[in-house]
């Protein structure tokens, strides 16, 4: 064999090893959900935050891949979507909170309203018949009382509202808080779970320890340092505060799995 075939037969191997020890890279595109249903913000939102027809529009007319909705409980321990710490109550000035409030009086209000309240347990049909997702942002503080509600009472109200759903089903929602407390408490079978934070090197160490999904962060709040400590622990999080192409495009820097936008259209129009 003279050396010319020789150096053939050597640079071929090399060609060869060098392509089958290349990592595959795969385009990963996020999974967008609406934000309050369709967008918390009032100059994006279609519909009312969190009501039935924000929701159905985000998932059926904007085909998101899921929603975020803002769960809050009353003072009998049923829990409603609602966003804001306070609500006007009775069309006045006077402000209240949700955890003031029974369910029926809730119910005595919604009547007449093109935009009712809606309580948890009636996302459940609207969830039983589509693959889609849903993250629930528990919100348990008191704003009027400066309290915390007490998390074993949140814990039953959450499996009560969610009763109907069949177990295979309840994968598709996630649980998120920013309370460690209330989310390590949480008996939500199936149910996934995410902390809100934007503390990474916390929710790192949560991660690990309570056996999370997910971990939510405010776009703003992230570092391409933390991205890397997250992309490091292999671990999944999710983005919101998305409305601008700006915020669009910084947020696709980050590659997360799913992001929350405010810009549902805008969002899923970017990665297409």
């Amino acid at each position: 064999m003279n050396w010319r075939w020789a150096l053939h037969i050597v640079s071929g191997i090399i060609l060869i090893s060098s392509f089958s020890c290349k990592k595959e890279v795969y385009q990963v595109y996020p999974m967008v959900y609406g934000h309050a249903g369709t967008a918390l913000s009032i100059e994006r939102a279609v519909y009312p935050p969190n009501s039935e027809q924000s929701i159905l529009y985000a998932l059926d007319a904007l085909a998101a891949a899921g929603v975020e909705v803002d769960v809050q409980m009353t003072k009998d321990s049923v829990l409603v979507l609602f966003h804001d710490d306070f609500i006007e109550w009775d069309n006045s000035e006077n402000l209240t909170c949700i955890a003031e409030l029974s369910w029926s009086e809730i119910e005595a209000n919604n009547e007449g309203e093109k935009y009712p309240i809606m309580r948890l347990s009636q996302l459940v049909p609207i969830m039983r018949n589509n693959s889609k997702k849903v993250l629930l942002d528990l919100k348990h503080y008191n704003h009027c009382t400066k309290e915390f509600e007490n998390v074993e009472t949140y814990n039953w109200a959450l499996n009560n509202e969610l009763a109907e759903l069949e177990s295979h089903k309840k994968w598709r929602f996630t649980a998120n808080s920013r309370n460690i407390e209330l989310l390590s408490a949480l008996e939500s079978g199936e149910m996934q779970k995410s902390f809100e934070t934007e503390n990474i090197p916390l929710a790192i160490e949560f991660t690990e320890a309570y056996d999370l999904d997910l971990i939510v962060i405010k776009l703003e709040g992230l570092t391409a340092e933390d991205a890397l400590l997250l992309e490091n622990a292999d671990i999944d999080y999710c983005l919101f505060g998305v409305k601008t192409k700006k915020e669009i495009k910084a947020t696709a820097n980050f590659k997360p799995r799913i992001i929350i936008s405010d810009n549902i259209a805008g969002t899923i129009a970017y990665y297409n």
